[in-house]
């Protein structure tokens, strides 16, 4: 491969434990809020560039706008991302609010 084909991306997450730590008192609008903020994003959203757009009681709307690093061999969006990003949709409210309190390191 060539220097001209090759691409670089850097990119911060926050260390998935600390965010558990922080956020397991939090309610679902708390935790929302905190991510619409930019304070605690989960790194799975910082990785693969998932942006939280509007949330409310019961709902979350998360976006994502395919960039190159998310091609496969083929040209097209890998079929991993599309998977993760349609299972967090429905999951973020949910979790949210169901497991406030409690440990989800298990």
């Amino acid at each position: 491969m060539t220097t001209k084909n090759m691409r670089t991306r850097s990119h911060e997450w926050l260390e998935p434990t600390g965010l558990a730590d922080r956020t397991r008192l939090l309610s679902g609008q708390e935790y929302l809020k905190a991510w619409s903020n930019g304070e605690l994003v989960p790194p799975i959203a910082a990785t693969l560039g998932f942006t939280l757009q509007d949330f409310g009681e019961g709902h979350v709307e998360i976006s994502l706008t395919p960039e190159e690093f998310h091609y496969n061999p083929y040209g097209t969006v890998h079929g991993g991302l599309a998977a993760t990003y349609w299972i967090q949709r429905p999951v973020a409210p949910s979790n949210r609010h169901c497991l406030r309190g409690r440990d989800t390191q298990r």
